[in-house]
């Protein structure tokens, strides 16, 4: 029976093995923090219109249904 070798991982003595050479990290510009107040306040106005305007749909269905049913006043006997 013929001898057959066995191949491994590791690598032969005469093969060159070349490093990887990776270059230097370049320096980063520093990020401006900017206040974002102007972005909450945006925000807050936004959503005090979102509610008084879904507040007044809400309202104006009311006083719609009061008036299809026959009364006359708005809040009862005032």
């Amino acid at each position: 029976m013929p001898h057959i070798p066995i191949v491994t991982g590791v690598a032969a003595p005469t093969q060159v093995v070349t490093p990887i050479v990776t270059p230097a990290p370049q320096p980063q510009k520093p990020v401006e923090i900017k206040p974002t107040w102007g972005l909450a306040w945006g925000l807050f106005w936004r959503m005090l219109f979102l509610w008084v305007f879904l507040l007044g749909i809400c309202f104006l269905g009311y006083m719609i249904v009061r008036l299809a049913l026959g009364y006359t006043t708005v809040f009862g006997l005032w």
